[in-house]
């Protein structure tokens, strides 16, 4: 395999994209590099400048995937990244959320690479994304690890659904007492009678059930610990609390018992999209596909 990605590119002349990308790796030593790519020979021309450096391929070519797949890359074929001027937005989102849930590391320099209809590199820091920035802000009130478990839920419930469509959940996190004083029981508690260790989003064995009691209707309720004590609960609503339009009974209640408790309230609606409450107020939004 090391023989035939370098065999594509014998004879022939690097290109002048091929040479700046190459030059902004020198540069910019990035720890995290993704490379979009259909063509073997983009692959092959980096190759040399890869050692040592996490790297994913984005591809919608399967015999690219296949010619990769004993490489030092992660390899992800993905058929529904536009293809046009598009792929600009769609890679915003992508990188984002792909980001937040494979490092914990804040200093990753992260570098991309087109090479498709679009050509293009681009660069970021870990540390200058807005969500990076909000949890620094949130650290001194709640466990930051749980916010990132229950992100990392919101993401999954957000691309894959349920039975074939797409469904929406809401998560209140922290100030119990007060949470559960300004909700409702809409339906009996799921949660009730299974252990700690069943409800614990620490432990990543317990996420299918935690997803699926979250897409009930209602809310999830969990605590400061990161124990999920309640579901199918229903915010009291009061006035005073005006969110743009388009925003359904979700965002009303996530908005609500944020403004209400210390609570913050993590919506995932049935368009894929992810939003934070904190104080009556969106303070990070987020594609979830």
């Amino acid at each position: 395999m090391k023989g035939a990605c370098r065999a594509v590119t014998r004879g022939r002349a690097m290109d002048g994209h091929m040479e700046s990308s190459l030059e902004t790796i020198r540069r910019f030593g990035p720890t995290i590099i993704y490379i979009i790519t259909d063509s073997e020979d983009t692959y092959a021309a980096l190759k040399d400048a890869l050692a040592g450096k996490a790297v994913t391929v984005l591809t919608g070519n399967r015999e690219l995937e296949k010619r990769l797949k004993d490489e030092p890359v992660t390899v992800k074929r993905e058929m529904n990244l536009p293809r046009d001027i598009l792929l600009l937005s769609a890679l915003k989102h992508y990188l984002l959320r792909d980001c937040l849930t494979r490092t914990k590391n804040r200093k990753d320099r992260v570098l991309c690479v087109m090479d498709s209809s679009i050509k293009g590199i681009f660069t970021f820091e870990v540390e200058d994304i807005e969500f990076v920035k909000m949890m620094e802000q949130l650290e001194d009130t709640l466990d930051l690890e749980l916010l990132e478990h229950i992100i990392d839920i919101a993401l999954e419930i957000a691309s894959e659904g349920k039975e074939g469509r797409h469904v929406g959940a809401l998560f209140i996190l922290g100030d119990t007492k007060n949470v559960l004083e300004n909700t409702r029981d809409q339906i009996i508690n799921p949660f009730e009678g299974h252990p700690p260790e069943a409800r614990d989003l620490h432990n990543r064995a317990s996420w299918e059930t935690i997803k699926q009691f979250a897409q009930l209707d209602g809310a999830v309720v969990i605590d400061d610990n990161g124990i999920a004590v309640a579901a199918g609960k229903y915010v009291n609503f009061e006035w005073g609390i005006y969110l743009e339009s388009g925003f359904g009974g979700r965002h009303t209640a996530a908005a609500t018992i944020s403004k209400k408790t210390k609570a913050i309230s993590v919506v995932v609606s049935e368009t894929g999209n992810i939003r934070i409450y904190k104080n009556g107020k969106n303070i990070f939004s987020l594609k979830g596909r």
